[in-house]
C-alpha cells in the first residue's frame, strides 16, 4: 500500500509529518519483550510473523544467533546466521516455544546484518543474581527471566556439557 505523506522543505531542513514508505513495506519492529508477553499470555499464532533489530550478545553451539534489542531482552533466533558478536541485525519470522526457550523458528530470515559495533557497551545491560537468587526466579513458574542477559557472580564451572550446557558450583554444597 501507499501511504499519503506530507514534506515541508525549508532552507536545507526538510521534515516528513508521515512515515516513509521503504520498498512497499512500511517498517514494523517488534520489541522482543512484546513477543515474550505475547507467548506467555498466549496471545499470539504461530502464523504471526514479527520483526526485531538489535545486536548479536551471544551464539549457541549451531552458530544460531541470541538477540538483544534496545528493551534489553533477548531472543534465540533458532536458524544458523552468518552474523557476529556486536552485529546490528534485522530478524523476521515466526516464533516458537522449546520447553520454556521462546525463539525465532528454523525459518526467520536475516534482513540485515550490520558489522558495526565496535564496542560491546551492551553487555553492561544485564541482570546481576546470586547463585540462590538466580534458582528461585529460574524456579517460581513466572519466566520472568526469559529473554533476560544474566549475570550469576561466585561460580565455577566444574564441568562442560553438550549444547553449552555446564555444571557449577558455588561453594555452598
Amino acid at each position: 500500500g501507499y501511504y499519503q505523506i506530507e514534506i515541508e522543505v525549508s532552507g536545507d531542513k526538510v521534515e516528513v509529518s508521515s512515515p516513509i514508505l521503504v520498498s512497499g513495506v512500511q517498517s514494523n519492529l517488534t520489541p522482543i519483550d512484546q513477543i515474550i508477553n505475547r507467548v506467555i499470555e498466549g496471545n499470539y499464532s504461530k502464523d504471526d510473523i514479527f520483526t526485531i533489530e538489535g545486536v548479536v550478545v551471544a551464539r549457541d553451539s549451531g552458530n544460531r544467533p541470541y538477540v538483544m534489542d534496545s528493551t534489553g531482552n533477548t531472543i534465540h533466533v533458532y536458524k544458523k546466521m552468518d552474523v557476529n558478536l556486536g552485529d546490528k541485525v534485522k530478524i523476521r519470522g515466526d516464533v516458537t516455544v522449546y520447553g520454556d526457550l521462546i525463539q525465532f523458528s528454523s525459518n526467520a530470515e536475516l534482513v540485515s546484518c550490520e558489522s558495526c559495533m565496535l564496542n560491546y557497551d551492551f553487555l553492561n545491560n544485564y541482570i546481576e543474581l546470586t547463585p540462590q537468587e538466580f534458582i528461585n526466579k529460574a524456579y517460581d513458574g513466572s519466566k520472568s527471566l526469559n529473554g533476560k542477559l544474566i549475570k550469576i557472580s561466585g561460580l565455577t564451572i566444574v564441568k562442560e556439557g553438550a549444547y553449552q550446557n555446564f555444571q557449577t558450583d558455588d561453594g555452598q554444597i
